[in-house]
Parts: structure tokens; sequence; C-alpha cells
């Protein structure tokens, strides 16, 4: 069955949330040399959502979401993945945010659909969704640790804007990546 895509009311955050967005850390992003990777070992699981404030339900107490756009992806009435768009980002990021830059806030698959096309599908679907609000470029931050979505979005056309290596404090073997694309086109 095809893939079906929809804008989901922010108050459907909660089922947002049951697609998981934890990986595991196999390999890094080399940053010198963008298309080759590093093995990590030993291996890990990384999950944004166990991060206090990261969770999705925890987005409503820390930002005004109501203005978000929430698309969704079902196969064969499954929920199969789902993205965060952020249009007007100075609402989430006041220090860095620009006027007709959407922020892809956060993007997620289900395991088992995962390198079958829906990542590319919710990306194409949000940035038609942000050209129709008239902005003219989407950025999106990852990490060299997440592989799959550094390969997702060179494939689909972003270049990495930013590399910065003391982003994470916490975090300091993690390299912060601001990925944009040109929605002109």
């Amino acid at each position: 069955m095809p893939l079906q895509l929809m804008v989901e009311p922010s108050s459907c955050v909660a089922e947002y949330a049951t697609v998981s967005i934890a990986f595991e850390v196999r390999q890094r992003l080399d940053i010198a040399r963008p298309h080759q990777m590093l093995p990590v070992d030993p291996p890990w699981v990384k999950d944004y959502d166990r991060i206090p404030g990261n969770h999705p339900t925890e987005w409503v107490s820390r930002f005004d979401v109501s203005k978000w756009c929430f698309a969704a992806a079902f196969r064969d009435g499954h929920r199969v993945g789902g993205a965060a768009l952020v249009v007007e980002p100075c609402d989430v990021d006041v220090d860095t945010a620009q006027t007709g830059i959407a922020l892809l806030w956060d993007l997620r698959v289900d395991r088992a659909h995962r390198r079958c096309g829906v990542g590319l599908a919710l990306l194409a679907f949000v940035e038609s969704h942000a050209r129709s609000r008239g902005c003219r470029a989407i950025r999106v931050e990852t990490q060299d640790i997440n592989v799959a979505a550094c390969r997702l979005y060179a494939s689909a056309g972003y270049s990495i804007a930013e590399a910065n290596r003391n982003a994470y404090p916490q975090l300091p073997d993690e390299v912060q990546l601001i990925w944009r694309r040109d929605l002109s086109h």
C-alpha cells in the first residue's frame, strides 16, 4: 500500500511521539571528509526523546507548538513516521532564526520502515508546506553520529552550512551539524 502523508494538529503530539527516534550509533560522519565515515567502538543507542525536555510531549510546555506543522506518514493505516516543522523559527530559536527560513525541528521514521523512502517523502512534504508558507529555505540540525540522517539530508539536496564542535558541552564527542536547503527550486 502506498505511503499516506498528512498534516495533523498539534494536539496529536502524543501519537506523533509513538514513533521512536532512537538509532544505533555504529559510525560517525568525518567532518573533514563528509563522504567518509569513521567507526564507533563500541556501538551504542542514541535516543533524543530520552534527553530531558526533548520528548515531543514535553515540547508543548516549552513552545507554542500550535503554529508548527506536524506531518504524519501512514502505511496500511499504521503510523510509520512524522516530521515537525517550525515555519516561524524565532518562536524556538531567537538567536539564529532568520525570516523566511523554516526549521525542521524533528524527523522520525519507525525502525521497520527506515531506508524505504519514508524520510524522503516526509522531507518533500514539509518542504512543500514551507514553500506554501513563503519560506525560501529550510534548515535542520543533527549530529555527526546520526549518519542515517546525514545521508538522508545529503541525498535530498541539503548541504552542511555549519559544523560546530563545541555546541554540546555535555556531549563533547558529538559535532552539531546545521544542514540547509534552498527551496526556491
